[in-house]
């Protein structure tokens, strides 16, 4: 709460704000010389969505839709593009909190026309997929890397047609440190022809299955150690107990107690374990898709850093220009703090100096921990028995959060 002089500092920074929200032409002329500054933007863009929740109900692009930290809160969506090179933010756009994902990419297609030079390559995740926007990016000359997410039908098809050759010595291909096994192919979705690639994350599957095995072993014994006691819903309490998975479990009543019985149904999900494929709109090698896809990463470290870092949740602002404004400051802060590394780097800085987060007790002089905290030991977010912060907190969604963070320089020893 701001009392006196506190109040008097809070107010001036919300009518700055406010009166910033509401240079749409400004703020724009700055995404343009922004946007020219930045000549690798022939290259490659990441884009991805982030949704920022509020407890305003006086602002109209607050709206209830998919919460992807699961708060029962009004929201809005902020579409951030990446440039990939720099690893600094480009642009973003403000969307409904209702507009779901798939929906905003056409939007943001034009405004890169508007703004840009030439077509870039989009790094796209699962959630813009849908087969009008895939041939919208076809028809009009985009290049492009979208996961094609294994829900749909035409994923299942290409794994069960890919299966054997996945296996074959022949497409197993050293990657990093480690190998993968690679298929690539064409295929027909809509009216236009795509380019798959098909990986399989052998580590990743065993993860995999550790971890359904692992809870589908504690479902079963919750439901058979139950005593089902006679008038009771069976149906309602194997569900209860079962959750999402209730589709790879059957059960009988015997002597008052279930019997478990797993479906088949698990054979495919088993089969979609470690695959993952990928979709473009060029012939490229083989690891090039996947490498720029996990280069996203550095998309979300930004999302991390608005939540987190730049304590961006929950949004506090009661007009729709102050929230404007809000976050084209917030925007800024992005761009220096994700460039301030950078710039050490580039002036060798680093041998000298070193960054650490305020808001930790833990002291990171070494030259490799020279990045923000996101790539510190107390984040994303801290268990009860963390204790590298000194001032812990549950946000709204019940986490413990360390504080705000600051950068702190130490002269390191010469």
């Amino acid at each position: 709460m701001c009392i006196g002089l506190g109040r008097c500092i809070c107010q001036s920074l919300s009518r700055f704000l406010e009166r910033t929200g509401q240079e749409d032409r400004k703020i724009l002329e700055f995404f343009l010389c922004w946007w020219e500054e930045r000549k690798e933007t022939e290259g490659t863009l990441f884009y991805d969505i982030i949704s920022l929740s509020s407890y305003s109900n006086s602002i109209n692009l607050l709206e209830y839709g998919y919460n992807r930290d699961n708060e029962t809160l009004p929201q809005i969506n902020v579409g951030l593009v990446d440039v990939s090179e720099s690893n600094l933010p480009l642009y973003y756009k403000i969307f409904p909190g209702s507009i779901p994902d798939v929906k905003t990419l056409k939007n943001l297609m034009t405004e890169i026309r508007i703004l840009g030079k030439g077509k870039p390559l989009l790094i796209l995740d699962k959630g813009f997929y849908s087969i009008s926007n895939l041939q919208e990016l076809k028809q009009q000359g985009w290049k492009f890397i979208m996961p094609l997410p294994l829900s749909w039908k035409i994923a299942c098809f290409l794994i069960r047609k890919e299966r054997r050759n996945l296996h074959s010595p022949q497409n197993l291909k050293k990657y990093q440190d480690g190998f993968i096994p690679i298929v690539k192919g064409q295929i027909q979705i809509g009216k236009e022809m795509f380019y798959y690639y098909l990986y399989h994350d052998i580590e990743r599957e065993t993860r995999e299955k550790i971890k359904f095995y692992k809870k589908l072993s504690e479902i079963e014994e919750a439901l058979e150690e139950m005593q089902v006691k006679k008038g009771e819903n069976k149906k309602h309490i194997f569900k209860n107990i079962a959750g999402n998975f209730s589709v790879y479990l059957s059960y009988t009543v015997k002597e008052n107690h279930f019997r478990i019985k797993r479906k088949k149904t698990i054979n495919d999900l088993l089969l979609h374990m470690g695959k993952e494929i990928l979709l473009s709109s060029q012939d490229l090698p083989w690891n090039l898709p996947i490498s720029l896809y996990r280069g996203k990463d550095k998309i979300e470290k930004m999302f991390r850093t608005i939540k987190n870092e730049l304590s961006g949740l929950p949004l506090r602002a009661h007009k729709e220009e102050t929230l404007k404004g809000y976050l084209f400051v917030t925007f800024l802060s992005l761009i220096i703090y994700f460039s301030l590394p950078n710039k050490m780097r580039e002036t060798k800085l680093l041998k000298k100096i070193s960054m650490r987060n305020s808001g930790c007790s833990k002291d990171f002089s070494c030259e490799n921990r020279m990045v923000p905290c996101y790539e510190s030991p107390c984040y994303p977010a801290l268990k009860s028995s963390d204790t590298f912060c000194n001032d812990r907190r549950p946000d709204i969604s019940g986490r413990y959060l360390h504080k705000p963070c600051f950068f702190e320089f130490v002269m390191l020893p010469s």
